[in-house]
């Protein structure tokens, strides 16, 4: 199997769970100096539920940013020094110019409908919370396009003991979302999406449900790609397993010891071991045969 193109989440699987907040939430230098590397042959793609004010100075080497688990997606209109609708006949039709970090991207998202109302709900829902579970911290997510809020995610990794948070008090977070959604509901649909996580110790609450398997159909479209181009995707957690499916060979990335995810991929990497495999596969010309002969 020759790989066509590559698509990756971004924390947990290109840099370490245990490093994706702060300033140490950036890709390890020798990993990203492969991924520039890679970009100059075939495109390499970022799907994440982060939005782009996070990865938008992160991923230099990215051809095509999606965030928000597929809700909004950004090309990038030269990649390496090369105009990117030439060299990958990527279709920007009807997507909005904008300006970025790296120059001009074309934007594009999923269209939701009273996002406005919700947006508005779960700013009260992220003060309601901070205010109840004060070791919590919640990171707000915003769609680039209109400088909406469309998610938050309540992070508590950086307790010591958050596998006894996750058990005890995840639930009661869950159950108050789920009352002041009910609360407003009576005046208008304010229906959240919620992404909970077997091991990972946080919760993502979207205005709108996307998954990532909706997303990395929307890059292979983009990319044009045809019935004989095979995708690879690199991903790390349950919320992966959509895109997992989508693709056409997977591998699934532990970065952290303290996880046990059920991963639904076609092979298991760990964080150590990715920048070897992808450096190797480059040096066979993309071309996949078996795992043990693509790990160094």
């Amino acid at each position: 199997m020759k790989i066509t193109a590559i698509v990756s989440d971004y924390d947990g699987t290109l840099c370490p769970t245990d490093s994706t907040t702060g300033s140490k939430c950036k890709i390890p230098e020798d990993l990203e100096t492969v991924l520039w590397s890679i970009s100059k042959v075939i495109p390499v793609c970022i799907l994440s539920s982060k939005d782009f004010r996070f990865l938008n100075s992160k991923v230099g080497f990215s051809s095509i940013v999606t965030c928000l688990n597929g809700a909004e997606y950004f090309v990038c209109e030269n990649i390496n020094g090369q105009p990117i609708t030439t060299k990958y006949a990527v279709d920007t039709h009807g997507l909005k110019k904008i300006r970025g970090t790296r120059g001009t991207y074309y934007v594009g998202s999923l269209s939701n409908r009273n996002l406005e109302k919700k947006s508005l709900v779960l700013k009260e829902i992220s003060k309601i919370i901070l205010q109840r579970f004060q070791d919590v911290i919640i990171k707000e997510k915003y769609r680039y396009s209109d400088d909406l809020l469309v998610g938050i995610t309540i992070d508590y990794r950086h307790l010591k003991k958050w596998d006894q948070y996750k058990r005890n008090i995840e639930p009661h977070i869950i159950k108050l979302i789920r009352s002041t959604e009910g609360e407003q509901t009576s005046h208008s649909n304010c229906k959240f999406y919620i992404q909970q996580f077997l091991d990972h110790p946080f919760i993502d609450v979207y205005t709108f449900e996307a998954e990532k398997g909706s997303g990395l159909k929307k890059i292979r479209s983009l990319l044009n790609l045809g019935s004989k181009d095979r995708l690879l995707y690199l991903g790390d957690s349950e919320s992966d397993n959509p895109a997992f499916f989508a693709s056409d060979m997977s591998i699934g990335i532990r970065s952290d010891r303290r996880l046990n995810v059920k991963l639904d991929s076609d092979y298991v990497l760990e964080f150590n071991e990715l920048r070897p495999f992808l450096k190797n596969l480059q040096e066979h010309d993309f071309v996949f045969s078996k795992m043990e002969n693509n790990v160094i």
